[in-house]
């Protein structure tokens, strides 16, 4: 008994590619479409499935190098740019660390000025009523309370405070029966 094998149709493949390497694939339906006279065997399907399937693999083996090459260096571009992204953000991070140390140690040394002033203030409130008493204890550059102990407590903690540069100044001024006392205090950044 004599076999006749004929193939109805070309077989259609996909190839896929990966950055990992490629595969073909061939449809199940299409693979084994064989008009014969006779019911074929099992073993002569299995055969002709297999050279189905390596004449598909060595037809899509060109064709993935070629994917493989043109997709060559992208990854390390990726890469690259990706790093960039990232040195970008750490800079700015960085600048706005600065700029928080920066601001903190402003507002810390507007608090201590603040603080300084209304201690000199509170003094004068508790320890003086008249204007003339006021007057010899608190007003710069001669007032004693001023010069011995407010405006050495202002230089230990303001920066580039001293009696000769930055010195704070303390105004005494009346007008009527209310007494007015103005308290400036300067500091230099370091």
């Amino acid at each position: 008994m004599t076999r006749n094998f004929r193939l109805a149709k070309t077989l259609p493949f996909r190839l896929t590619g990966t950055s990992f390497g490629s595969h073909c694939e061939v449809p199940v339906s299409a693979r084994l479409k064989l008009h014969t006279d006779h019911e074929p065997s099992s073993a002569s399907l299995r055969a002709e499935r297999g050279n189905l399937d390596r004449h598909a693999a060595v037809t899509a083996r060109p064709q993935a190098a070629a994917i493989r090459t043109a997709q060559g260096g992208f990854v390390l571009l990726e890469a690259l740019i990706g790093i960039l992204i990232f040195a970008v953000g750490v800079l700015a991070v960085v600048g706005l660390q600065a700029m928080s140390i920066k601001d903190v140690a402003d507002a810390k040394y507007r608090t201590d000025a603040a603080l300084l002033a209304n201690e000199l203030i509170s003094d004068a409130w508790i320890n003086s009523k008249s204007f003339s008493t006021m007057q010899g204890a608190y007003n710069s550059p001669s007032g004693s309370y001023y010069t011995t102990t407010w405006l050495g407590d202002v230089a230990n903690q303001l920066p580039g405070v001293t009696a000769a540069s930055n010195a704070p100044t303390v105004l005494v001024t009346q007008a009527g029966s209310a007494i007015q006392l103005t308290v400036t205090v300067n500091w230099q950044l370091p």
